[in-house]
């Protein structure tokens, strides 16, 4: 009750907002966040839309008077916009890739690919979008582009634990199964109790012949969740009771 009560303020504050000023990107941002998290994809979608749109106008007239300056020698000032444009776009990224997040939660992947490109066009620093674009590469079985995204996340945050199970997923695929352990051995480092990761752990193990460490990974996986069903390993652990 009392979330929904804080819900609906900040809901409400936030809709003043924009009723003041139709262009605040931020507020139609937070709005979208809101209602994502309340499971309204519609008006989430909406609201970064509007909010993509009023930085985009932002920055095509910032980058107008950038010009100007440049031309009368006004150096500060032009340093000052380009500075400012420099937070508006990484603002306007994430706004892409909020969008995309919404796209990949409905399945349409070829919408989410293009607000990924977006978000990585105006800020290539941005690693999610580069993780999850190279989530959807491999998905489609374009491996260099796949790769190549992937890596570039890596170099940006290596910390991140769904990169690096990404990462073992195409090197399983590949066969090359010890770099993938290398993968997954490092996302359970940094998120131990990574469900999909110890059962991909445990299959990998099996496909090594390890068999001891396949159910050592499988029994974790288990205890985690009662949904997790692996035949293969389910008769491994039969047979050496």
């Amino acid at each position: 009750m009392l979330k929904n009560k804080l819900f609906n303020e900040m809901k409400e504050h936030l809709l003043k907002a924009i009723e003041i000023d139709p262009s605040f990107s931020k507020a139609h941002y937070q709005l979208a966040l809101l209602y994502d998290k309340d499971g309204d994809d519609k008006y989430a979608e909406n609201h970064l839309k509007k909010s993509i749109k009023s930085d985009l106008v932002k920055i095509k007239e910032n980058d107008r008077l950038i010009n100007n300056y440049l031309e009368k020698f006004q150096f500060q000032n032009a340093k000052f916009l380009l500075y400012e444009n420099q937070n508006i776009k990484i603002f306007c990224s994430h706004s892409y890739y909020s969008l995309a997040c919404i796209y990949i939660k409905q399945m349409n992947n070829l919408k989410a690919k293009k607000k990924l490109i977006e978000s990585i066009n105006l800020y290539s620093g941005f690693s999610k979008s580069h993780r999850d674009i190279g989530y959807l590469f491999f998905k489609e079985n374009e491996m260099v582009l796949a790769k190549k995204h992937l890596n570039f996340s890596l170099d940006l945050h290596y910390g991140d634990f769904k990169t690096h199970y990404y990462f073992g997923l195409i090197l399983k695929q590949e066969a090359t199964y010890e770099q993938a352990e290398m993968h997954f051995l490092t996302s359970l480092d940094i998120k131990q109790n990574f469900l999909l990761c110890l059962i991909e752990m445990a299959n990998i193990k099996l496909l090594m012949n390890d068999n001891d460490k396949a159910m050592m990974f499988y029994k974790k996986a288990k205890h985690l969740s009662k949904d997790v069903y692996d035949s293969k390993l389910e008769k491994l652990i039969n047979n050496s009771r």
